[in-house]
């Protein structure tokens, strides 16, 4: 521990000959001349007469009280008596010298701290002590031979007496160094533990009105209030930081370091912000999370009693309001949070703090939903000029709501599939050859991860789903399009990319088939076996989705399967015989087959037709309304759907579930109806407002319908 110099120091020098000598002896004919108030100590200087600087020093016992004296040699370090060092000391008679405040060795962080808190007070033996900045400016400006007149007098001089600083209660450290010091070592002078991100010289006046009015801007003055007092009486210097917010949403940091303010500042400077701690609400996306007009607005006792006060119902909120279950933003509510994902609950417990920093920091950035008042998947998906803008970045989404979406009085929730999905990507649109709706129902995997996300979608489709040869709308197959043409395999092969690339920049133009042509007479015999009695192709590839995946164009294989399969496994292949009705009808082949279920099949093929047995019911009973975990009820109904359409009749009639299916797909958006008590056709031309926005997207009347139309009492007819 460095020794404290207790003894008043003495006027006399020892001026070591090894310590950088200059010996400046030219005479002053710069015109420079300076004054020592030896009263009021204050050093001014002159040029040409004319007053420049005012210094703040510290004389003593011995110091002259008038005369004039030459200055002479200049050292820059000189050790005085007492075994203690000066800076920038320059002899003006004598023992007599101008020099810093005493340091304990020759280190600039070695300062007599206590001795610099004195400074414009008489407490030298002698000498003449100033701050660093002002004895390294005559050390570097005023030449040795320049007059320096002592005098007494109350009146400190024509520029005035400066203010001091005091250091003491400067953090260990910065107190060692003279604040003044331009050493780029100085810690005075960077972005330290202390100063950094917390702290900012105009920003400290912004916040701390009393210290603009007592320092009138001096950046070094604030920054001394700052380490000196500001930190301990946790004031705010600066917009990314506010001690006192840190401390309420880190409370895990103040049970570690407790009171000490200072550790709490280095700790952000040092380590909290790049782990991506919050040091403020306004700097951070707390500020959504937490509205103070919202807030007051929503709790009228807290509004009489703090107004529009964003520091006190901050601290009420997070001292009381958020364990009450009192919601603090649009977006946010605490209670809803914590009910929604047990994830969190079994994690975070009761544990208000840790839910709202999850969501601030991971929530958001997942898309997690916080509050009735908004999803914000909904939000992205019902808008697709915000989709342009965010692209997959979900915490815009949410800022966007708050700071303008409620105002602009767009939805907050309520939508459940993308509106007017974009074909774009990169610029290139492939609206020819894409189509998003197709694209994630046809595969599962899409619409498993990226079914709420049409940019993500295109991406895959663009970046993967070409290469891979993935079918994207109904009127493009790559494979049907690459066997209809030889040319084209002859350039591309099997690089299905290319494919796609030229039917959408010549195939579209020039009017080639984009899909296979239907296959025609398809076969029903199979090693010489002929099974049109149980099997239909066009049937069976359309009650299986699998089987139209693999065989809709290969009536062969699909044939191959089914005997070699699907009879096995009781699959329907033809409307006129189920296994399954034919079994239940007739005890006697049950007795004999079990559950082989192949040999129902070929028993009526062999037997039961002839013996005019019946194959499968002639009426489906309570067919299917549900699809993929939607209620299609309210817009179709199977036996009128199959009635009211020739070729839904001739293919579906014994097949609810594919008839269902083919509805979904494709009859929604060709404005089919499939219910008597709903016409899309008749419910655009009803409302004005559903026709404005949908246009002639069938497929959003039947939804809107659905989801809205139906509750708020529309007429489906």
């Amino acid at each position: 521990m460095k020794r404290r110099v207790t003894s008043v120091i003495l006027a006399l020098f020892i001026i070591l000959a090894a310590l950088n000598h200059t010996g400046l002896t030219a005479e002053a004919a710069s015109g420079y001349s300076i004054k020592v108030n030896y009263t009021e100590n204050v050093v001014t200087i002159y040029l040409n007469d004319v007053p420049i600087r005012a210094c703040l020093c510290s004389t003593g016992t011995w110091t002259p009280h008038s005369g004039t004296y030459r200055m002479s040699t200049k050292y820059r370090w000189g050790l005085l008596k007492g075994n203690v060092w000066g800076q920038y000391c320059t002899i003006i008679t004598g023992n007599i010298w101008f020099h810093s405040v005493p340091y304990l060795s020759q280190d600039p962080s070695d300062l007599e701290y206590w001795e610099y808190d004195k400074l414009g007070t008489s407490c030298s033996a002698g000498c003449v002590r100033l701050c660093v900045e002002d004895v390294k400016w005559i050390y570097d400006n005023v030449p040795s031979g320049t007059p320096v007149t002592f005098y007494s007098s109350s009146d400190p001089g024509p520029l005035g007496k400066p203010q001091g600083l005091k250091i003491s209660e400067a953090p260990e450290g910065y107190r060692g160094w003279d604040p003044t010091d331009p050493n780029s070592s100085n810690p005075w002078n960077g972005d330290s533990s202390y100063l950094g991100y917390a702290f900012d010289s105009k920003q400290y006046e912004k916040y701390n009105p009393d210290l603009k009015s007592a320092y009138g801007g001096d950046e070094r003055k604030l920054k001394v209030h700052w380490l000196t007092t500001g930190i301990s009486e946790k004031r705010r210097a600066s917009d990314e930081f506010d001690l006192n917010f840190y401390r309420s949403f880190y409370p895990e940091l103040v049970s570690k370091y407790g009171n000490d303010q200072y550790a709490l500042v280095a700790y952000y400077n040092n380590t909290g912000r790049s782990e991506g701690q919050i040091g403020s609400i306004e700097n951070s996306s707390i500020k959504y999370i937490f509205d103070a007009k919202y807030y007051a607005d929503s709790n009228p006792s807290l509004k009489s009693q703090y107004g529009y006060d964003a520091e006190k119902l901050w601290k009420q909120y997070i001292e009381t309001g958020v364990n009450s279950g009192k919601q603090g933003s649009l977006i946010f509510s605490m209670s809803y949070y914590k009910n929604a994902y047990p994830d969190l609950k079994k994690a975070f417990g009761d544990n208000s703090i840790l839910y709202l920093k999850h969501f601030v920091e991971h929530g958001m950035r997942e898309g997690r939903v916080a509050s009735s008042n908004f999803d914000v998947n909904s939000y992205k998906m019902q808008y697709p000029d915000l989709r342009q803008n965010f692209g997959s970045d979900m915490t815009k989404y949410y800022i966007h709501y708050v700071k303008h979406g409620y105002q602009e009085k767009r939805a907050g929730t309520g939508c459940e599939e993308v509106v007017k999905a974009t074909t774009v990507y990169n610029g290139v649109d492939y609206s020819k050859v894409y189509d998003y709706y197709y694209y994630i129902n046809k595969y599962p995997d899409v619409r498993k991860y990226f079914s709420k996300d049409d940019t993500a979608t295109i991406k895959h489709f663009v970046e993967h789903g070409m290469s891979e040869g993935r079918q994207a709308i109904s009127t493009f197959d790559v494979k049907a399009y690459s066997r209809n043409y030889a040319d084209l395999r002859g350039y591309f092969g099997n690089d299905w990319k290319k494919y796609y690339i030229h039917y959408m920049n010549h195939g579209y133009n020039e009017k080639r088939s984009g899909v296979a042509a239907e296959v025609t007479n398809p076969v029903t015999i199979y090693k010489g076996v002929d099974y049109s009695a149980v099997y239909d192709f066009n049937y069976y590839i359309t009650k299986y989705p699998d089987m139209y995946k693999y065989y809709a164009k290969n009536d062969v294989g699909a044939l191959k399967h089914f005997v070699e399969h699907g009879m096995a496994e009781g699959r329907q292949g033809s409307a006129s015989f189920s296994a399954q009705s034919y079994r239940n009808k007739y005890s006697d082949l049950n007795g004999h087959f079990g559950n082989d279920w192949k040999k129902y099949y070929i028993h009526y093929m062999n037997h039961g037709k002839g013996e005019g047995r019946v194959g499968a019911l002639n009426k489906i009973d309570k067919p299917v309304t549900v699809y993929n975990g939607v209620d299609y009820s309210k817009v179709y109904d199977f036996n009128y759907y199959i009635n009211m359409y020739p070729d839904m009749k001739k293919y579906y009639a014994g097949n609810d579930v594919a008839a269902l299916r083919h509805f979904v797909y494709h009859g929604m958006s060709e404005g089919r109806q499939a219910k008597a008590a709903f016409n899309p056709k008749a419910y655009r031309t009803n409302y004005a407002d559903l026709n404005g926005h949908f246009g002639n997207d069938w497929r959003k009347y039947y939804i809107h319908y659905m989801n809205h139309g139906y509750f708020e009492g529309r007429k489906g007819n």
